[in-house]
């Protein structure tokens, strides 16, 4: 899109007919869904069809060599169909290159920091040339001064019913995934679980307008936000059946930061187990940085998703520690896009080897407590409707609407399957379980499982503080590495002169083939 392309036709029979001079050569080509283009040649004598001459006409551009009849087109910078479902900001006139956004909801009120951090990105890209648009799946306008698409605008409703049988080329199993993924999320929220009919015909839905936008807009880049929901599995699976290349972007796993990453979220991600061991002078640079952003998250209490709460859970926290008791801090996860459910499916195991969900971890922790003689200070996914299977335990202190930084800062131990509170706790000293798997895994700051029976023995050697010493200079190495490779600045939470020469709009460029 926005790039010339090159085309060539024999015109056997026509070249070699008897052509006088004066005569008029005519051909025509289409592009896509544009309308037919015609061009005419008139040769000034026979000698022209055996010599290299050129010709323009509009944004037609032809050459004749022989038998040869070679055609290259500038094609406009936006196809008829893109102009007709884009709306919102104007668009660059003549971009190199074009990246689309895939989001959901941007125009919700807590969303502010993300709508101004994308502002900022795609003046970014702009400056280089590059221009970003967004398909926003929700019924209002993102709110961001990006040119859109509105999944639920009537257009794209009907450039999709040409689009319904693109899915057909998408492997059935990731289909099955994507279904799944919504009907299980769907339920997590409390809402009535849908009949599978319906289920599948939003699937239909959501890739057959995912194909139509992307078509339309012919981006050389597709980015996601977020990886585990439906419409990102269809919008991964549509791309890379095109040969678009796509990336995840999400929140960084500090606060503060973003993170755009080819191979996913998580344990997929290509930070896993990131460490800086050398301590070169590029390295120690980054050392020291990460000294004054662990600092800034502890002293500034800093969290990635900041939430006032109530002060219950700190002040029942610190009558069990008046009274001597140890307390382990539980931090929930959003099973349904985290990567652990379906726990059936073959990447589940990646993010959580032992326990299916948070509810099993949480047993099992109760488990453990009741051996080993502590509390367990439970906070569920904020977005999560909360369940009551598992609640009625003396050994549990529930803090649903609790503020999660205060309570991790007066617990023994942290403990979470996956979630990003376990950067919040290591950056304050507290000792930390990792119970799944993160991009903290093998880096050796967090106590990890290696079987689901190891949970006993981590969380001891935890409450007792066993290479707790070692533990931090492994977060403090780990966080270096993300600092220098792995994480963008976001918002306004954290110091960005840490964050300084890192360009989220250049780590695009480099994902962009040619840019």
């Amino acid at each position: 899109m926005g790039a010339a392309r090159t085309f060539k036709w024999r015109f056997e029979a026509l070249v070699e007919a008897n052509i006088s001079v004066g005569s008029e050569l005519q051909f025509c080509a289409r592009l896509d869904d544009r309308s037919e283009l015609t061009t005419f040649y008139v040769a000034e004598g026979a000698e022209a069809w055996q010599e290299k001459n050129a010709g323009k006409d509009d944004d037609l551009c032809y050459a004749k060599t022989g038998k040869t009849l070679t055609a290259h087109f500038s094609e406009p910078a936006y196809s008829d169909a893109a102009l007709q479902i884009i709306r919102g900001a104007n668009l660059m006139p003549s971009p190199k290159a074009t990246v689309l956004l895939v989001v959901h909801n941007l125009n919700a009120i807590e969303r502010g920091e993300k709508r101004r951090a994308l502002n900022t990105l795609r003046r970014d890209l702009n400056t280089r040339g590059v221009e970003l648009i967004v398909l926003h799946h929700s019924k209002s306008a993102s709110g961001c001064d990006i040119p859109e698409i509105n999944f639920f605008d009537p257009e794209l409703t009907r450039l999709s019913k040409d689009s319904e049988n693109s899915l057909l080329a998408i492997d059935p199993s990731v289909l099955d995934y994507a279904q799944r993924m919504l009907y299980g999320f769907t339920f997590a929220l409390n809402r009535r679980p849908k009949n599978w009919g319906d289920i599948e015909k939003q699937i239909l839905d959501e890739g057959s307008k995912v194909s139509a936008a992307v078509k339309a807009v012919q981006p050389s880049l597709v980015l996601l936000w977020h990886q585990w929901n439906s419409l990102m599995i269809l919008a991964r699976a549509i791309s890379d059946g095109l040969s678009i290349p796509s990336a995840i972007m999400h929140e960084g796993m500090l606060p503060g930061t973003m993170t755009i990453d080819e191979h996913g979220m998580m344990a997929e991600s290509s930070a896993l187990g990131a460490l800086l061991l050398d301590d070169d002078d590029d390295n120690r640079n980054f050392l020291e940085r990460a000294d004054r952003v662990i600092a800034e998250i502890k002293g500034k209490k800093l969290d990635r998703k900041p939430f006032e709460g109530t002060p219950a859970g700190k002040d029942v926290i610190q009558n069990l520690k008046a009274r001597g008791a140890r307390t382990v801090f539980y931090a929930g996860i959003n099973d349904w896009q985290s990567g652990n459910l379906p726990a059936d499916h073959s990447r589940a195991k990646i993010h959580s080897p032992y326990f299916q969900d948070t509810d099993e971890g949480l047993k099992c922790l109760l488990d453990v407590a009741e051996e080993s003689d502590f509390y367990v200070v439970y906070k569920p996914h904020p977005n999560l409707f909360p369940r009551t299977a598992v609640l009625k335990n003396p050994r549990l202190i529930y803090v649903r609407e609790a503020n999660a930084t205060e309570c991790i800062m007066q617990v023994d131990v942290m403990a979470t399957i996956l979630s990003s509170l376990a950067y919040i706790s290591l950056a304050h000293g507290v000792p930390t379980v990792l119970m799944g798997r993160n991009t903290l895994s093998e880096t050796g700051a967090a106590y990890e499982l290696n079987s689901k029976e190891d949970l006993s023995g981590c969380l001891n050697a935890a409450l007792k503080g066993a290479d707790s010493e070692e533990k931090k200079i492994c977060f403090r190495r780990h966080v270096a590495a993300l600092l220098k490779s792995h994480l963008y600045p976001y918002g306004g939470k954290t110091d960005f002169a840490a964050l300084s020469e890192k360009d989220s709009a250049d780590r695009i460029l480099q994902m962009i083939p040619n840019a």
